[in-house]
C-alpha cells in the first residue's frame, strides 16, 4: 500500500509510520488481523492510540483501550463505552460515520477534527483509523490514532477545562482521499 498522497500535506510523521507498520502487518493480507497488532510495538505513538470493537457489523463500537494522551485530552478513561454513549452525551461529533465508513470500506481514512472545551480553548489534530480484520475476515477493530503536532505535555497543559466536545471535521488533507492496504 502506498501511503505518500494520503501524507502528503500537513502529517504527523507518527501517523505515517504508525500506517506503515501496519501495512508490514497486514502483508499480503487485505487487511492487518487484529491478533497482530499490540500497542506496545508502537511506543512512539502508543499514548494517542485508541483500539475500537467493531459491534454488530458496524452499527456501534466499543472502546477497548483509549490512550493516556487521549485520556489526559478528553479528563477521563473512555475505555469500556460504546462510541453511541459518548456520541449521545454530545461528547463526540460526527465521530461514529467515520468509523462506519471505514469497516464499510475496509481500507485506512484520514481525518481532522477539533476539541472544544466549555473555556473556549480548542486544539486542532489529525487522525488515522486502520480497520484490522478477525479471523473470519470481517472488519472486528479499528485502530485509531491522533496527533496534534505537539508534546503530548504540552498538550495537557494547554487543555482546557470542563468535559470537552469533539468534533470530526471531516477528511484530513487529502480531502476525500482514503487508501487500501
Amino acid at each position: 500500500m502506498d501511503a505518500t498522497p494520503l501524507f502528503d500535506h500537513a502529517t504527523h510523521p507518527d501517523l505515517a509510520h504508525l500506517l506503515d507498520h501496519c501495512r508490514k502487518l497486514a502483508g499480503e493480507n487485505e487487511l492487518p488481523r487484529a491478533e497482530d497488532f499490540r500497542p506496545s510495538d508502537t511506543r512512539w505513538a502508543i499514548g494517542w492510540i485508541s483500539l475500537v470493537d467493531v459491534l454488530d457489523g458496524g452499527a456501534d463500537f466499543r472502546i477497548r483501550l483509549f490512550g493516556s494522551v487521549c485520556q489526559s485530552v478528553f479528563g477521563a478513561d473512555l475505555t469500556g463505552l460504546r462510541l453511541s454513549q459518548i456520541e449521545s452525551a454530545g461528547s463526540f461529533v460526527g465521530m461514529t460515520s467515520d468509523y462506519v465508513k471505514v469497516v464499510h470500506d475496509r481500507r485506512p481514512a484520514y481525518h481532522s477534527g477539533k476539541v472544544i472545551w466549555p473555556n473556549g480553548t480548542e486544539l486542532c489534530f489529525d487522525r488515522l483509523l486502520v480497520p484490522f480484520a478477525g479471523r473470519n475476515g470481517d472488519v472486528c477493530r479499528i485502530v485509531a490514532a491522533a496527533d496534534c503536532g505537539m508534546p503530548a505535555e504540552d498538550v495537557v497543559i494547554m487543555r482546557g477545562f470542563g468535559p470537552p466536545t469533539v468534533i470530526a471535521d471531516g477528511p484530513g488533507p487529502q480531502s476525500g482521499f482514503a487508501v487500501t492496504l
